[in-house]
């Protein structure tokens, strides 16, 4: 590249100095720059016989008004020159600069490329499905392309066979839409349960309102109270509550004394019911608050007063 530069650059040097040369109206020859010019030699005429011959002499007026045009001239031309050599060192400076955000431009394209090449590996699950119902369609199409070469005379055929085509895309995009606000519902649901995750003391109130559930029902089996469904309500509040006694009289000694220890042991309690019963977030709470109204509704804290 920086070859063509220099190139171009003398190129347009002599085609500057062509031009500057037929703008003046003078023959576009054009001497070297520092070439001496040799004096006019005196020219010998032939006048008769050789004793007649005289020897004629140029006007030193004129050789001397000559010789100062062309240095004039030269001194003029050398000026252009250097004016165009000037010229010619921008030109490749900006050449140059012109290179250097070329090669930029190609190695952002490159990161360009790279990085939709990345986005092109990571296609989803629903980009695939879409591919498979677009090659079943085409199947479809196909068959009905040969269903129409083969059997020309079955018009009803063809038609029943278009109406079924026609009913499985409008079939597929209905399915697709609903698949896609299924996903978008199932991922706001996550994002929201995900935030809505309880704390260290709503944690606790859980864990205890369990045992409390626990606690009275396991009652209930004990004196006969509901016995069609106490059983099994004990048995599930149970399972995330397995010591629903020792966790109330911890808590009640923890409340009474305010003791570090029995602090140590009741939080040390509640990480492993909370381990037991599964991440805690607002989805426990809600169940176990529709257990105290289950229990409050049945009345079988009466049973108990």
């Amino acid at each position: 590249v920086l070859r063509d530069g220099v190139a171009q650059g003398r190129n347009g040097v002599d085609s500057g100095v062509a031009k500057r040369a037929q703008s003046t109206g003078r023959s576009s020859f054009v001497p070297p720059v520092g070439a001496n010019v040799r004096p006019l030699q005196a020219v010998e005429v032939a006048n008769g016989t050789p004793r007649e011959r005289r020897t004629i002499y140029p006007d030193p007026t004129f050789a001397q008004s000559g010789r100062s045009r062309d240095s004039h001239d030269s001194s003029t031309l050398t000026e252009e020159v250097e004016m165009l050599k000037d010229e010619n060192v921008n030109l490749l400076e900006k050449l140059g600069l012109a290179e250097e955000k070329f090669r930029q431009s190609e190695a952002r394209t490159r990161e360009l490329e790279k990085q939709v090449a990345n986005l092109g590996d990571g296609l989803s699950m629903e980009v695939k499905l879409m591919k498979r119902r677009e090659e079943m369609l085409v199947r479809k199409e196909q068959e009905i392309r040969k269903a129409l070469i083969s059997k020309n005379d079955k018009s009803e055929e063809i038609t029943t066979l278009q109406q079924q085509l026609q009913s499985a895309s409008e079939k597929a995009a209905v399915a697709e839409r609903k698949l896609n606000e299924a996903e978008s519902e199932t991922k706001a649901l996550r994002t929201m349960t995900q935030r809505m995750i309880l704390s260290k003391e709503e944690m606790e109130e859980v864990v205890m309102k369990r045992c409390w559930l626990a606690r009275y029902w396991g009652l209930a089996v004990q004196y006969g109270i509901y016995p069609d469904i106490s059983m099994s309500k004990y048995e599930y509040w149970s399972s995330f509550a397995p010591l629903p006694l020792e966790y109330v009289t911890s808590a009640g000694l923890r409340a009474k004394d305010g003791g570090s220890n029995e602090l140590e042991e009741t939080d040390m309690l509640v990480h492993d019911l909370t381990v037991t019963a599964g991440e805690g977030n607002i989805e426990t709470m809600l169940a176990v608050d529709k257990g105290l109204k289950e229990l409050a509704f049945l009345k079988v804290l009466m049973f108990f007063d």
